[in-house]
């Protein structure tokens, strides 16, 4: 799973005082049935000790890990965040996975948005725009990147050249 799983464990047994598990990820909890979410990648195998109160007790370890996956790293560039209204704009995703992108999903600021590795975008006023990327890989797990005010769109105006005068 992705990090942030939650995963339900539940325990049934005779003649039990105590049950304490050992999540694998430094979370030890008390109670017959818990629930706990996995936060960070890596795999976890989850332990039980049961105990009859009398001075015995049994310890079980799941025989299969729960896996959490690296998630996608969210990430993009532009050549330029400086750009006149009326040019287009180039976004180039520059986001880090172990595991192949599924989806990508720009947000470009002015209401507008693209399902593309990279985007190419036409603003067509000035102002700044935030600028977001949700990336989702293969196994579901995501990620986004967000950047305030990162494009600058200027008004476009000709440059007025002074006479050239040639003697």
């Amino acid at each position: 799973g992705c990090p942030g799983l939650e995963v339900s464990f539940e325990a049934t047994g005779k003649n039990v005082d105590t049950y304490k598990w050992d999540f694998d990820d430094g979370n030890v909890p008390f109670g017959q049935n818990q629930q706990h979410v996995y936060e960070k990648p890596g795999r976890y195998f989850p332990k039980l000790i049961i105990d009859d109160g009398l001075g015995c007790s049994v310890l079980l370890v799941s025989p299969t890990p729960v896996e959490i996956l690296i998630p996608p790293a969210a990430d993009f560039t532009t050549a330029s965040q400086v750009g006149c209204d009326g040019t287009p704009v180039t976004l180039e995703n520059n986001t880090f996975s172990n595991d192949s992108i599924a989806s990508y999903t720009w947000y470009l600021g002015d209401g507008n948005t693209a399902e593309t590795e990279d985007v190419t975008h036409l603003y067509a006023t000035s102002g700044q725009y935030d600028i977001s990327l949700v990336v989702t890989d293969i196994n579901g797990c995501m990620d986004s990147l967000n950047r305030p005010g990162y494009m600058n769109i200027i008004p476009d105006s000709v440059p007025e050249a002074p006479p050239i005068h040639f003697v």
